[in-house]
């Protein structure tokens, strides 16, 4: 029983990854103060053309936080975002943790809560009451890595870590999207 309710829950997950026209993929390169960060997110931009092109899925790379906001809003696709955190260059130990997001921008949500408690008189309308701008999560998949030594030791493997996590994301999209 408990497997047939996480089964049900999984499909239900993947089923809102159908239907969106494409991605916008961001790493912050641009932004990125730590060095290792930085070589990260150009090493996983710099290959995550193929990834995309292997399962024929639309997709533009978001460059800066700038685009990471206005890209999804503007053209409806999904987000799927590297949010990498590291411990300062030159420390030890070091650490490299990220987490592997798909984000769907929703430009007017209201909480449904709101329909259960219509306004009340002159009162100022609830929070919930009011649309905004919302990235909801559908998918995600993070790591942590550490060493005794220096970080640098670990960009390769936080690179693969992260081209792991988004074909993974990848081979989710295009099975709902495509019924393989």
């Amino acid at each position: 029983m408990k497997q047939k309710v996480l089964e049900h829950m999984k499909q239900t997950n993947l089923e809102r990854l159908k239907g969106w026209p494409g991605i916008i993929f961001y790493c912050p390169v641009e932004e990125a103060e730590n060095p290792a960060v930085k070589a990260i997110c150009t090493a996983v931009n710099a290959d995550v053309g193929n990834l995309m092109a292997e399962h024929k899925v639309p997709f533009q790379i978001a460059k800066s936080s700038f685009d990471r906001h206005f890209l999804p809003h503007m053209s409806g696709r999904l987000l799927l975002v590297v949010d990498l955190a590291a411990t300062p260059a030159g420390e030890q130990p070091a650490a490299i943790s990220a987490e592997v997001q798909g984000l769907a921008h929703y430009a007017h949500a209201v909480n449904w809560s709101s329909e259960l408690y219509p306004e009340s008189g002159g009162k100022e309308k609830s929070p919930l009451e009011v649309p905004q701008h919302v990235d909801a999560l559908l998918w995600e998949s993070n790591f942590i890595f550490a060493t005794a030594g220096d970080q640098s030791t670990l960009v390769e493997r936080s690179k693969a870590a992260i081209e792991e996590r988004v074909r993974n994301f990848l081979a989710e999209f295009d099975r709902i999207n495509h019924k393989r």
